[in-house]
Order: C-alpha cells, then structure tokens, then sequence
C-alpha cells in the first residue's frame, strides 16, 4: 500500500522531533526568510541536523549514509578535486563503468546531480548526511588542513589549467556565478 508524498514538517511532526506548535513557528520564519524548512528548524535549535538529514533521505527514498563506517574508494577521491567536493559538498565514494556513487547533503539538488552525472559521464547514486558532518568527512578524507579547507571553499578552478575535467568545472562555476547574479 502506497503512503504518498509526506512533507518534511509533517514527518518531523510525526517523528517527535517538532510539535504542532514548533512547526507553525518555523513555517512562520520560513515565510520571512529564502530559508528551506530543515535548515531553519536545525537554526532554531528544535531538531538535530541528523535527525533532519535521515527524514530528508526517508521523505525522497534515499539511503541515509553512515559517515563514520562508509568504504571509500581512492579512485572516486581521485577524480575529484577537494576544493570541487567541498564547494558542492560531494563526497565521492565509488566509481565504476556505468556509476558514480556519492554522498550529499540536499536530496533536492537535482542540479548537483546532473552536473556530476554530466562531469563523469555516470549514473548518479547518492545517498544523504547532515551538511556539517559531510563537510567535515570531507575536510578529513581529503586531508585538508584548515587554511586548505578555507582556501578551497574559496577557489574555483582556472579556465585555462589543460584539465578538461577542471575546465567543466570552471565553465559550471561560471554558470553558477551568473546564475547566482540574475
């Protein structure tokens, strides 16, 4: 039997993480602000951003990863730059013929995702993790220090590098940037 489509407050209602009356003031907030509704409940303090991310991954179907016990393939690590997996906050995981398999923090980046399937010419399947914790396998997986870390928010990829790789990503940068100004 089929349940259908249950918005996130509702299943954080459901849950025990919000009431009824902890919901009505994040959609209250959410009105005021661009914010999405998750966020704006781990801002106010009412649910962890854990407890978010395994509702977002329920809400769309998709895996809830295990940070801390996940196996990483170094060739996945390998075809993407660190300062691309923690500007998109992308942990890649695996790679093989046909898939790219990846951990985000937004199910709902279909953008992201379509640009990794167009970069790796893959599949993509991903599963989901609270935006801080990924960030933060990420900064570990990739060795970053903090100055790196920073850096890398920071940097985008040059145009003229003779990566054909770090070219698309500096032509998706591109677009971002217009994107983001129009």
């Amino acid at each position: 039997m089929a349940t259908g489509y249950v918005r996130l407050g509702e299943m954080l209602v459901r849950e025990g993480l919000l009431t009824r009356d902890e919901l009505e003031r994040v959609i209250t907030a959410k009105r005021k602000s661009n914010a999405r509704l998750g966020e704006l409940v781990v801002a106010l303090g009412l649910a962890e951003e854990s407890a978010v991310a395994s509702c977002l991954a329920h809400q769309y179907g998709m895996p809830l990863a295990d940070l801390d016990n996940i196996s990483i393939q170094q060739e996945a690590i390998d075809v993407m730059p660190g300062f691309h997996a923690v500007s998109r906050l992308v942990l890649p995981v695996s790679i093989d013929d046909q898939e790219f398999h990846c951990v985000i923090s937004d199910p709902l980046d279909i953008g992201l995702t379509d640009e990794l399937s167009v970069l790796f010419k893959r599949r993509v399947v991903a599963s989901v993790a609270a935006p801080s914790a990924l960030h933060n396998k990420i900064v570990r997986v990739y060795g970053l220090s903090l100055n790196e870390r920073d850096s890398a928010r920071k940097s985008k990829p040059t145009k003229n590098s003779g990566d054909d790789r770090a070219e698309l990503l500096f032509a998706i940068d591109q677009l971002h940037d217009f994107i983001d100004r129009t």
